[in-house]
């Protein structure tokens, strides 16, 4: 995955956002699919529409957290992941 940032746990703060702003206007969030990964993008979300971000969200399989998932899809890709495998959703 190219132009890829993480945050440290969940933690996402406004002055983050407006630093990632210099760089891009599109985001994509995947967090874990349980309900407090499901809980923490609802709030990203709102927080990246506040400063005008285009936002996708990758949907999760519930026990599967983002470093899980993309072994998953490489595993089964052959070596290949395709970033439209994230089944992005946008919001």
């Amino acid at each position: 995955l190219c132009n890829t940032v993480a945050s440290c746990g969940t933690e996402v703060d406004d002055y983050q956002v407006k630093l990632l702003k210099r760089y891009t206007e599109h985001v994509v969030i995947a967090y874990d699919g349980d309900a407090p990964g499901i809980n923490k993008t609802m709030k990203q979300i709102d927080l990246f529409l506040k400063h005008d971000f285009k936002v996708n969200v990758v949907e999760l399989p519930e026990k599967m957290d983002p470093d899980e998932y993309i072994k998953h899809l490489y595993s089964t890709q052959a070596g290949t992941v395709v970033s439209a495998d994230l089944k992005a959703v946008a919001i």
